[in-house]
């Protein structure tokens, strides 16, 4: 086969189908696996693994080996296999290779024309495609089809349908010869192929099977061309990603606890809620943004409505000016920003919109109420792991309880016999820039525990050397809330005009500050120049384990934040199990 060292005597190249209803853990429906086993220098393919699991049947796992050192799993997107392999109560294996992560870093940053390949997709299909495949010669049946089908009949093959009727909203529901309803609409596009057929559950299992198998060609296609092709490709670096497969397998198929009873109760009395803290903000600040709109009995039921006129009238009051040359950027249409990042950032320069941002983000939080829970209680989502380029993971935020306010963890209750336990790296930022680069003032301040944004206003001469951060006292906290935006800005690469607009002080002071970051951090600056030649003349940069971003339409900004932002992931990886995904903090639900 050519695709791995010596040390792995077996492979097996897995793919699994499933149903997996909203919130819940998934259902297995079949696994195929290509079976491969070392003879001499090579490999010979042997009996393909086919199972199909009838109506929730439990079988024993079939792959032989799976916990050996020898044994190597190859899959897309593996973790969803894995899944499935913790739903039938099968082992992990102990070593495994997701050709999705790996597919990902050979073409992170890598751009076509016009066209990122990231965001050209980076499905199964996108890498056959890309790697100069034909998924018309891979897929004898129709991808997408197919996955619809599954989803609709799961283990079950379609019965015939021989009743129609109209529910309460007056939509069309189809019967099965058994009374079943299926969810037709008459709008899907291939109502028509599976009503009028009545497939045998044989010819059912065995379409399905024969799907399965077809991914598992393309992924042994996507395998050997990674190979041949990535000059990112590192087996042992592969490896190591692949565990991380095995995490978030177990991540995603658990969950986080939830107190259902009081997440419903809030659901329930969303609106009233969202009126009462409108109000409340209000009463107690006098902002003069929110207005409650609506009649009870009126279809428009009364709510609470953020006016973009009002809060442009607050900032005039406050004579912060709005536009692109003002302390308040605005829109393309002049209205002032408040994507949640920029409005943040303000809210440093200008501590008294705090509340309102938070009760901003609450509100909106509140009516959009949707994070998904299972029977169980369990919030379940997707990790989307290596999601964004720096590695890091990528959950939707409308999915993932703990993407929403703070507030909302309070419903995190850890179920009858199990505790909750969180961890975090503290400093993850001064960490990681004080030991790439060596830098002894950066590594004296992190080893000794002192706050580092206490230390950087101290350089800067804002505050006498010595000085010990102390929460009582405001006027220090507001100090090293500015230098902590400067500190985190400046290793992030920002000039003195930006991090002008982020302080809210001139740009001659600006410059002063970052100035001082240069003198008294003089050996980080020097590491992150080495950083950025080294970059230009390989044409990528790289972490220690082999996550790989081109150059090719990075800034020096980005090439400049690259080690810290990606050497956050590879820290949690290293280091985590089981992960709060998309930071560095850990969070799990452990038994007692």
């Amino acid at each position: 086969m050519g695709l791995v060292s010596n040390r792995f005597n077996r492979i097996y190249i897995v793919d699994t189908e499933f149903v997996a209803p909203t919130g819940e853990k998934q259902q297995p429906v079949s696994v195929v696996a290509l079976h491969y086993v070392r003879q001499g220098e090579s490999f010979k393919r042997t009996d393909d693994v086919r199972m199909f699991f009838r109506d929730g049947q439990r079988h024993e796992c079939p792959f032989s080996g799976i916990k050996g050192d020898d044994t190597l799993f190859l899959g897309f997107n593996l973790a969803a296999e894995l899944k499935t392999f913790i739903v039938l109560g099968w082992p992990m294996p102990s070593h495994c290779i997701d050709l999705m992560y790996e597919y990902k870093n050979m073409t992170c940053g890598v751009w076509r024309g016009k066209d990122c390949l990231w965001l050209l997709g980076y499905g199964l299909e996108d890498a056959v495609r890309e790697l100069g495949g034909n998924p018309a010669d891979v897929w004898r049946m129709d991808k997408h089809a197919m996955q619809s089908y599954i989803r609709r009949f799961g283990t079950r093959a379609p019965r015939g349908f021989v009743q129609v009727e109209l529910d309460k909203r007056g939509l069309p529901v189809y019967r099965d010869v058994d009374g079943k309803p299926q969810p037709f609409s008459v709008d899907d596009p291939y109502v028509a192929d599976w009503i009028i057929p009545i497939r045998s559950q044989e010819e059912h299992e065995r379409a399905i099977l024969d799907y399965n198998r077809e991914d598992c060609v393309a992924t042994h296609f996507v395998a050997q061309q990674i190979v041949k092709n990535s000059a990112a490709y590192n087996e042992e670096q592969a490896l190591h990603r692949g565990r991380f497969a095995i995490s978030t397998a177990w991540f995603e198929a658990n969950g986080l606890p939830v107190d259902v009873e009081r997440f419903e109760a809030i659901k329930r009395n969303a609106r009233k809620l969202q009126i009462r803290i409108a109000q409340r903000i209000e009463e107690q600040h006098g902002y003069g943004v929110y207005e409650i709109e609506g009649r009870e009995d009126l279809k428009n039921k009364p709510h609470a409505v953020w006016k973009m006129r009002n809060f442009a009238a607050l900032l005039e009051r406050h004579e912060i000016s709005i536009g692109k040359k003002g302390a308040w950027k605005s829109t393309p249409t002049g209205d002032p920003i408040l994507e949640d990042d920029y409005f943040e950032s303000q809210c440093n320069v200008y501590p008294f919109l705090q509340p309102l941002r938070q009760t901003r983000k609450t509100i909106r939080t509140l009516g959009l109420f949707d994070t998904l829970l299972g029977s169980d209680g369990f919030n379940r989502y997707g990790l989307f792991p290596f999601g964004q380029i720096t590695s890091r993971n990528n959950p939707g935020a409308s999915e993932f309880l703990l993407g929403r306010p703070h507030w909302m963890r309070m419903l995190l209750t850890a179920k009858p016999g199990h505790a909750i336990v969180s961890a975090d790296i503290t400093g993850a930022e001064d960490w990681l820039a004080s030991g790439y680069s060596g830098d002894p003032k950066l590594m004296e301040i992190y080893s000794s525990g002192k706050d580092s944004y206490i230390e950087f206003a101290a350089v800067a001469g804002t505050v006498p050397a010595g000085t010990v951060r102390d929460k009582s006292n405001r006027a220090l906290e507001n100090i090293r809330g500015q230098y902590k935006i400067a500190k985190l800005a400046i290793q992030y690469g920002v000039g003195p005009d930006t991090l002008s607009g982020q302080l809210g002080e001139p740009v001659w002071k600006a410059g002063q500050i970052l100035n001082a970051h240069r003198r008294a951090y003089s050996v980080y600056w020097q590491w992150v120049a080495d950083r950025a030649e080294e970059a230009a003349k390989l044409g990528y940069v790289e972490t220690d384990y082999g996550w790989r971003e081109s150059t090719m339409n990075m800034t020096e900004r980005s090439i400049m934040n690259f080690p810290q932002q990606a050497g956050c992931a590879e820290g949690r990886r290293l280091g985590l199990r089981v992960q709060r995904p998309a930071s560095r903090c850990a969070l799990s639900s452990l038994p007692d």
